[in-house]
């Protein structure tokens, strides 16, 4: 009996002595969670959210290695084949992984496998080695597998991806099936007598998207606005120029960038312009993401890797062309090249991102000819913005770590505000408020500063801060200005705050990372949220009143809205839809 018993304890042992530790490895993995959760929290820091969604899959990973050899008590050649196995079947995955979805694999598929194999640890922890080796790989085989049958179609403003099987077919490629996008043939552009400019380019005419056009106050509530007409439209986040009644966007179709002419009351196709390029990233996905800019019977389209077209907007045929990536040696930026041509009397201005002197470039309208050009280096995702103080024209350009008061004719700087600590990629328009003053943004999510700009006896300029605000933190999201008061978005949440000193008014309205315009005449605000609502809110700075919302989009709308001929157009990089506000007054 005494052998029979000391057999059955010796049994115990060795079971025992296979039993693994569990404790550590979930330990990182809720470290890893905890972090990811700090990823989507919109209120932190944006560089800090990014370092945390970049870095942490990897600092968690060196972790849970350490902890999963050394602490849960495996035997050797069970924890370094786990692991082994995990990396080689994750390098795999990644070579027959969906387009756009590589570095999701790094982002969520880390995560995912050790969490997979804390949970095979766990469920295994008391079978013989050979059982907890299948049974952890299994999971892992299961996580990466279940990876390579799904596609990333982009991520929203709190870093949360959109998520679809690899076999359904995406909008572009719907939209592509179901229309060959031809003009009828023999198909010519009817008279176009240009009579208002009432939005020819990105924000409008002054760049601060504001509409001083006569529009009586709406409620929106009672009566909602009449939908126009709707129709599909290519992947791409440029906004819309609205020129007497024609409407000017730039959209993807296939490997051509299309810079397109629509007409404004029926949404019915005028004209195109095709260029073979093709840009795409996970978090936006694929298209241009510059605005056009119409001027002198020219549309001006920047493209997403660089190409700069000047067209007839009567017939959209192609006047001059020039491949700056390619003749400045640029880098391409992560997100694409996206600064808004902006047109200065001859002149017109884009972000190059060359070496050496080549950084924002003035082109010839009539040519393409360099007029000038201006150091300007490192990525940059905003565009020149026009301001006149003191009577004198400026082209007022943020670059990381400044703002600058250009002249647009020559190039010179009359000016500049350093922006302290920052090194962000500029993304946000700086808006004159006064004559004198100018809003600042600060860098992504940051905050922002009123620069008071003053030109001094001997003729020099100064450029003084007279207050900084972390009460208003647009992401790329633009602000606007009415009535001594700023509005925007701090972050995912809509705010108010006084444009004499920053203080904040008001936070309310949940919209994510959307756009706003303001209705200067009737005192109201349009915003459009992140997931395709627009939203009538009264523009007033001491209290919040929303007036209506209306479902416009199905899926992720950034691009920026325009009221133009008492119309209102919305798109995002599958639809666009025009409303008719006219007949919604109170």
């Amino acid at each position: 009996m005494n052998e029979i018993a000391n057999h059955a304890d010796g049994g115990s042992e060795r079971v025992e002595s296979w039993t693994a530790r569990v404790w550590p490895s979930w330990l990182v993995v809720v470290l890893q969670a905890s972090l990811f959760v700090l990823c989507v929290t919109p209120s932190i820091d944006n560089f800090v959210r990014f370092i945390f969604l970049m870095a942490g899959p990897l600092a968690c990973f060196v972790l849970f290695s350490l902890a999963f050899v050394f602490f849960s008590r495996l035997r050797w050649w069970v924890s370094l084949s786990t692991l082994a196995f995990t990396m080689l079947l994750g390098i795999v995955a990644v070579q027959f992984s969906a387009p756009r979805t590589e570095i999701a694999y790094w982002m969520y598929g880390v995560p995912l496998t050790m969490m997979l194999i804390s949970v095979g640890l766990l469920a295994c922890r008391r079978v013989k080695p050979i059982g907890q080796l299948v049974g952890m790989t299994l999971l892992v085989s299961l996580g990466w597998g279940w990876l390579s049958i799904i596609r990333i179609d982009g991520i929203d403003g709190s870093y949360v991806p959109d998520i679809a099987f690899r076999w359904s077919p995406s909008s572009e490629q719907r939209l592509l099936a179901n229309s060959d996008f031809e003009l009828p043939e023999g198909s010519e552009p009817k008279g176009w007598e240009v009579h208002s400019e009432s939005w020819p380019g990105f924000r409008g005419r002054n760049r601060d998207s504001r509409v001083t056009d006569p529009i009586s106050p709406m409620d929106w509530e009672v009566e909602p606005p009449r939908e126009r007409w709707r129709r599909p439209v290519g992947p791409g986040w440029s906004s819309m120029t609205v020129v007497s009644g024609r409407l000017f966007t730039q959209e993807q179709r296939g490997d051509d960038e299309l810079v397109v002419c629509y007409d404004a009351n029926t949404g019915t196709l005028i004209w195109f312009h095709a260029e073979p390029s093709r840009f795409e990233e996970v978090t936006s996905g694929a298209g241009p993401r510059a605005t056009p800019t119409y001027a002198d019977g020219r549309v001006f389209a920047y493209g997403a890797k660089g190409i700069l077209v000047a067209l007839d907007a009567f017939t959209g045929q192609l006047l001059w062309k020039r491949d700056l990536m390619q003749e400045v040696n640029a880098k391409l930026p992560v997100w694409g090249f996206s600064s808004s041509p902006a047109v200065f009397g001859d002149v017109v201005l884009v972000y190059a991102g060359g070496d050496g002197n080549d950084g924002l470039m003035a082109l010839d309208c009539s040519t393409g000819e360099t007029r000038w050009s201006n150091p300007a280096s490192g990525m940059n995702f905003s565009s020149a913005q026009p301001a006149t103080i003191n009577g004198q024209s400026m082209a007022v350009f943020i670059q990381a770590g400044s703002a600058r008061g250009l002249s647009p004719r020559t190039g010179e700087e009359l000016w500049r505000y350093d922006i302290e600590g920052g090194s962000d990629p500029p993304i946000v328009q700086a808006q004159q408020i006064t004559d004198d003053m100018l809003i600042v943004p600060l860098g992504d999510g940051i905050g922002v500063a009123a620069v008071s700009i003053q030109q001094e006896a001997s003729g020099n300029w100064k450029a003084t801060e007279r207050w900084q605000s972390r009460n208003l933190k647009p992401s790329f999201n633009d602000f606007v200005y009415h009535d001594g008061a700023l509005y925007g978005f701090d972050k995912e949440i809509f705010a108010c705050i006084d444009a004499s000193n920053g203080k904040r008014l008001w936070k309310r309205g949940r919209y994510g990372f959307g756009q706003a315009v303001i209705l200067e005449s009737c005192r109201q605000i349009l915003v459009t949220t992140e997931q395709g609502e627009v939203v009538l809110v009264d523009a007033v700075p001491n209290r919040f009143q929303e007036l209506g919302r209306i479902e416009c989009l199905a899926n992720k709308t950034w691009n920026h809205p325009v009221v133009a001929e008492n119309k209102l157009y919305v798109r995002n990089s599958e639809e666009m839809v025009c409303y008719d506000l006219a007949s919604n007054s109170r």
